[in-house]
């Protein structure tokens, strides 16, 4: 996958359109999640739109999404009070920082089961501090 992408221009940019993050890594992952459910078909001549199902529906992180809800209003209020703490919303994923020490990105597209699970967890604990939501994040 990786020498793929390295060397065939038009795959990498049809890929680093689907993903969210275009990383390296990232984009190897995403191709990897297509190859396999196009294996799942048994390579079948199938609709591209069924692979694409079935990538989302394995809750492959880092696929662009569609249409994301906002985060909670009441969890953004909780994240903009942690000192040093900073995060935007790119391509539905939240991505965060830490001073200029750490970032990262929660693999969970907003709106997700997940993703909520961990709005959830933040409303419950409230974190005050990096090392606290260190924990819930990471």
């Amino acid at each position: 996958m990786t020498q793929q992408l390295a060397s065939v221009t038009s795959f990498k940019e049809i890929a680093e359109r689907l993903c969210a993050f275009p990383d390296a890594d990232k984009l190897v992952s995403l191709v990897s999640h297509f190859v396999g459910a196009w294996a799942m078909t048994n390579r079948q001549n199938v609709p591209l739109d069924q692979i694409l199902q079935m990538v989302r529906s394995r809750g492959m992180a880092f696929l662009r999404p569609g249409l994301h809800p906002p985060l909670d209003p009441t969890v953004a209020g909780i994240l903009d009070a942690i000192p040093g703490f900073g995060y935007q919303i790119v391509n539905g994923y939240l991505a965060w920082h830490f001073s200029n020490t750490d970032q990262g990105y929660i693999p969970h597209v907003l709106g997700s089961a997940e993703f909520r699970n961990i709005e959830a967890e933040i409303l419950l604990k409230h974190p005050a501090t990096f090392t606290d939501i260190e924990t819930i994040i990471s």
